[in-house]
């Protein structure tokens, strides 16, 4: 009963208070400066705009790459902590993901800015992040919980 307790509040909590959160958070990373200087510029457009996520073309010499940035937070954050709730981690591993999701929004602001003010291929780091690091680290967080559970470090 604590378990879908605790599922409840979480659900609710992410749906309507952290999505909204990270719609604000993604309209500070990709303000309209950001949008007038990609539409002024030949090699990067944007491909899809949503809320929380946004799909670029980058386009070198000789290719065109279709990148993606996902802002922090989203559902692979959602399904692990449904996961770590349901086997009973400890605060340790809430923390750990918090803090691993935490860290992508910090450095993708941070390559988001020096694509503005520099270079946008720095932009396929947003791509690396939202597309490997936070699915693999939101994914492989729970069996890492069951092995430290199992091996006696309660």
């Amino acid at each position: 009963m604590k378990k879908i307790l605790a599922l409840s509040i979480y659900l609710l909590f992410h749906v309507y208070i952290l999505r909204a959160v990270r719609t604000e958070i993604f309209s500070l990373q990709l303000n309209t400066k950001f949008q007038a200087k990609v539409e002024n510029t030949s090699t990067v457009s944007i491909l899809n705009l949503d809320a929380r996520k946004v799909l670029f073309e980058y386009s070198s010499d000789s290719s065109k790459k279709i990148l993606s940035y996902k802002v922090s937070f989203g559902y692979f954050f959602l399904f692990s902590i449904f996961g770590l709730i349901l086997i009973g981690a400890g605060k340790q591993f809430f923390i750990l993901i918090a803090l691993i999701h935490f860290s992508d929004l910090v450095i993708s602001s941070i390559v988001l800015k020096s694509a503005y003010l520099f270079s946008f291929k720095t932009l396929v780091i947003c791509d690396l992040f939202s597309a490997y690091l936070i699915p693999s680290a939101s994914i492989a967080i729970i069996p890492l919980a069951i092995m430290y559970r199992n091996n006696d470090h309660k």
